[in-house]
């Protein structure tokens, strides 16, 4: 199996988790942002100050793929992007999910 690594940005505080990805101009191509969350539940994002497209995966406790919303544009704020039960969420460039056959089901690690 070919499995592609990503360096993790991580946010796992609540001035990480708020701040994001938000203000940068971009994000280096082999590059994620890991959001940590206390306790698996609702977790929303949102593209608040984005200036590129996201791909977003939702994880619950065991690493596995909840929810994914590929390609989208900081144009969709102040629309936000919900899953239950999710611990962690991951945000690729745009375009990552897709490239890397991303599934819901499916288990990632890190």
């Amino acid at each position: 199996m070919n499995e592609k690594k990503f360096s993790l940005l991580v946010a796992d505080t609540d001035a990480e988790r708020t701040q994001g990805l938000s203000g940068r101009d971009d994000l280096s191509k082999n590059m994620a942002m890991l959001f940590v969350f206390p306790e698996p539940s609702e977790q929303c994002m949102w593209m608040k100050d984005m200036k590129f497209s996201l791909d977003m995966v939702w994880l619950d406790s065991s690493k596995k793929i909840v929810k994914i919303a590929e390609a989208v544009a900081p144009e969709t704020y102040p629309k936000a992007f919900c899953a239950d039960n999710t611990k962690y969420v991951l945000e690729f460039n745009s375009g990552v999910a897709q490239e890397n056959n991303l599934k819901i089901g499916q288990n990632l690690n890190f």
